[in-house]
């Protein structure tokens, strides 16, 4: 018996000394996103086999197989490609390690991850999210009043003088950019929540479309540091390509996030296509074929609806959570009784 167990501690002794002996030690990176230490790379601690290893998870931190980012697939095209591909793993490991990794090393790894999942990816959340065009919120109070402060600026912009061109033009530009600053009210209002509460992440995550059809595999999810904070930024990333004039997609991500249902954008219709005439046509009207310039009362009016239509989701938003918390309420009071 005692043979036996020896015989077992040491075939677990070499398979985590195999493990060790393939698997890039932490200080190869230099944050959490895998991104290699080129310092590291020149250093004689880097092996050959941590240096592949190191490019691997580089490369599979930024790219995957097609399923897996939920791309469409027919018979007749293949897979439908999305922001920016296919990638080619050869490409793209050599654009970033040439130079500081062997040539041969890196087309070994390349080699081997399309023998694993062939030889067209798509980008990950990582490659897509963009941190300098993202948002930050810190406090619940700074959305709205950041809303606030950009329509009061906006509607200082009317006070100024001109002549009679100038200030059409002005009406105009600041009729446009209320729908900017509203647009501004709900991504950062989204960005906020996901970071604060998990079950508004765990909503999106489990609830819409876009993320519920994506697909993992084990290495993913063993590769995983900060699984929140990953899931997180795939959210994040997906928010910076939303289009938030779209109500209907709009109100999918509010509903699903909050579970709860979106106020209506009947009063923001109508001005939405006077706004599409000036950003899009130079404020050319699609139907009467004119210039369509907006007075200074429209204007007024338009900021009334965007501050009403804000506070009624940030009144629903609350009134959500309520309900949200009512399970737990119930599960805390059975607690207490038993």
């Amino acid at each position: 018996m005692s043979r036996v167990k020896d015989y077992i501690r040491e075939v677990m002794k070499q398979n985590e000394a195999r493990r060790i002996a393939l698997t890039a030690p932490d200080e190869a990176f230099s944050n959490t996103d895998h991104e290699v230490d080129n310092d590291w790379l020149a250093s004689r601690q880097a092996t050959e086999l941590h240096i592949k290893d190191a490019m691997r998870r580089w490369f599979l931190a930024r790219f995957c197989h097609p399923a897996q980012a939920g791309c469409d697939y027919s018979d007749q095209t293949g897979y439908l490609f999305l922001d920016g591909g296919p990638f080619s793993a050869q490409d793209e490991i050599t654009n970033r390690f040439q130079g500081y990794v062997d040539e041969s090393l890196i087309s070994e790894v390349a080699e081997e991850l399309v023998q694993e999942s062939g030889e067209f990816w798509a980008a990950t959340a990582l490659t897509q999210y963009r941190r300098d065009e993202d948002v930050d919120v810190d406090e619940r109070s700074d959305v709205m009043q950041r809303l606030d402060f950009r329509i009061s600026r906006l509607q200082d912009i009317m006070q100024l003088e001109g002549d009679f061109v100038a200030e059409a033009a002005a009406r105009n530009l600041v009729y446009a950019a209320v729908f900017s600053a509203l647009e501004t009210f709900l991504w950062e209002t989204l960005v906020y929540w996901i970071e604060v509460d998990e079950r508004v992440m765990r909503n999106l995550l489990l609830g819409h479309p876009t993320f519920r059809q994506k697909t993992f595999t084990y290495d993913d999810v063993l590769d995983l540091k900060d699984p929140v904070g990953d899931a997180k930024l795939a959210i994040r990333a997906h928010l910076q390509n939303v289009v938030w004039h779209r109500w209907d997609r709009v109100s999918k991500l509010y509903s699903i996030a909050f579970r709860m249902e979106f106020p209506s954008t009947f009063q923001l219709d109508g001005p939405l296509d006077i706004r599409h005439d000036i950003v899009h046509r130079s404020g050319v009207s699609a139907e009467v074929g004119r210039e369509r310039i907006v007075t200074w009362q429209e204007v007024q009016d338009l900021c009334r609806v965007a501050s009403n239509f804000a506070t009624l989701l940030e009144s629903n938003i609350a009134e959500a959570f309520v309900k949200l918390n009512e399970p737990q309420q119930k599960k805390a009071k059975k607690g207490k009784k038993r």
